[in-house]
């Protein structure tokens, strides 16, 4: 289940440059490892080692004496390390401050307790009347999801912390599948087009 979730998040769209943090830290220990066996002659253990050290900045020494292309490739490999190192940790501190990986985690875990439920009920919208509904059917005991496209409105969902809602356009199939509609046994739909209560 870690595994998924760590895999998830790197899908997901908000998190671009955390992915682009972690091909590029990848990419500089793979050009490391090759050029350490290239220019040294080292073997692969001995390449990895030389690579982890150096861009980790740790000041163990070499494993074997460089030569003087070694010790420039080694010079590039730090400084290409650093500015990599620094935009990954501001990456990863954007992302923290701006809640964006709680957020996340936090959809996630909603999400796997939404695929759990069986003979629920889904209510489309939450304003006067999804919210009435919503309300009963916790007094009721009753299992419910919510789907609200109005950020604003899910936001105020979220602070309370007891409703299990999805995010999104309830006419939508792929929303309507995400909040198991087909194990659904009852749907509320008290939108404001009767269109869309139609659909």
């Amino acid at each position: 289940m870690g595994s998924l979730r760590f895999y998830a998040l790197l899908r997901h769209p908000d998190f671009k440059s955390i992915r682009i943090s972690i091909i590029l830290i990848v990419s500089i220990i793979l050009i490391g490892t090759a050029g350490y066996q290239l220019i040294e002659g080292y073997n692969l253990l001995n390449a990895f080692y030389m690579t982890v050290i150096t861009v980790g900045t740790v000041g163990f020494m070499e494993v074997e004496p460089l030569s003087s292309i070694g010790r420039l490739f080694t010079a590039f490999l730090i400084l290409f390390s650093l500015g990599t190192f620094a935009y990954s940790l501001s990456a990863i501190t954007s992302s923290i401050v701006e809640g964006q990986i709680y957020a996340f985690l936090t959809g996630f875990k909603v999400n796997s307790q939404i695929e759990k439920l069986n003979e629920h009920v889904v209510i489309c919208g939450f304003g006067r009347n999804g919210s009435q509904a919503a309300k009963r059917l916790a007094e009721s005991g009753t299992p419910f999801v919510v789907i609200e496209q109005n950020p604003e409105i899910c936001k105020k969902i979220a602070t309370e912390g007891n409703i299990l809602f999805i995010e999104g356009d309830a006419t939508e199939d792929n929303i309507l599948e995400r909040a198991c509609i087909r194990k659904a046994k009852a749907l509320i739909t008290p939108l404001d087009k009767d269109t869309n209560n139609l659909f």
